[in-house]
This record gives C-alpha cells, sequence and structure tokens, in this order.
C-alpha cells in the first residue's frame, strides 16, 4: 500500500513512487523559493496549483511513443494533459493568479527524472473517527467460578483454585 504524503515532508534521500506505480525515484534537491504568481490547472476533477515553469505532463504528440512535458506557462484551456492512470483529459480551466505577497514553493527534483502523482487535499472535509475498537474477549475469564443462568458448573467441570489466605498456601 501506498499513501500520498506532503510535499514539505520530503527531504533529500526520501523515496517517491512514480506515476507508472512501479518506479521508485529518490529525491535528490528540494529547493525552496518565493513566488507571486500561480497558475491553477482543471482538467475535469483533477486541479493542481503550481508556477508557471513548473513541468506538467502531455499526451505524445503524433508520431512520437513518448509523452512529453511542457511548462504550466504554455498550457491553454482545451490543451491535454495526463492525469491520473496516464489517462489523458482537456484542460478545463488555466488560470493565472498574481498574489498581493510572497507564496513560499517547493522545487523537488527526482531521480530518475520521472513523472509523480500529486495529491490536493480538499479545502474542507467532513470528519470521522473510523471504526470502533471491538472489545478484547477474555473467553469467560471474568466468569471464572460462576454459573450463568444457561450454564451450571458440576464439581468435575471447576477448575481448581486452592482456597487459602494470602501467605498461608499450604499442599
Amino acid at each position: 500500500a501506498y499513501y500520498f504524503l506532503p510535499a514539505m515532508l520530503l527531504a533529500k534521500g526520501s523515496r517517491v513512487l512514480a506515476a507508472d506505480e512501479e518506479t521508485v525515484l529518490e529525491v535528490v534537491q528540494v529547493r525552496e523559493h518565493q513566488t507571486r504568481q500561480v497558475m491553477e490547472l482543471q482538467a475535469g476533477d483533477a486541479t493542481l496549483t503550481v508556477t508557471p515553469d513548473h513541468r506538467v505532463m502531455v499526451p505524445a504528440q503524433v508520431g512520437v511513443s513518448e509523452n512529453r512535458e511542457v511548462l504550466a506557462r504554455h498550457l491553454h484551456a482545451g490543451d491535454s494533459v495526463l492525469c491520473s492512470h496516464g489517462v489523458e483529459k482537456q484542460l478545463t480551466k488555466v488560470d493565472i493568479l498574481m498574489l498581493d505577497g510572497d507564496l513560499k514553493v517547493l522545487s523537488i527534483a527526482f531521480e530518475p527524472d520521472e513523472a509523480v502523482n500529486t495529491f490536493v487535499p480538499p479545502p474542507e472535509v467532513i470528519l470521522s473517527r473510523g471504526q470502533a475498537r471491538k472489545a478484547t474477549r477474555r473467553n469467560g475469564m471474568n466468569r471464572r467460578g460462576r454459573g450463568s443462568a444457561n450454564h451450571t458448573l458440576h464439581e468435575d467441570d471447576a477448575q481448581s483454585v486452592p482456597n487459602t489466605a494470602p501467605g498461608a498456601y499450604v499442599d
């Protein structure tokens, strides 16, 4: 099983699964910098907010077998991009946002240099607590030596427990 990890928790030497879900990539560089411009890309339900010089995967051109990368600044609504599981989708929204102040962003380099899945958590979620933990079954340990309404102990069935006071055990 694999899980998504926030980019801010990645460090040089971290290992990440490539988009092909087979190749393991190593983080070889994490660089922090500031920007005042970001782009919001949307293709159906898939969204991604990036800097204009972020590389985005697009389908191969006719006659070329490999997919390619394009800088986000060159993308427009209607262009095709590659999404989860290599599915090709058309961009439905490409917005360039100018920010009032600096925004801290990370540039992360992987070796080998292959595509990775990104995960953007939704802005608001419903909280849950998961499944309630089942009580540990003690197999009747709390009823030792007692009969129940449906079961009476015969003298031969009862476990033998010495009837002694503390420190006065006699065999």
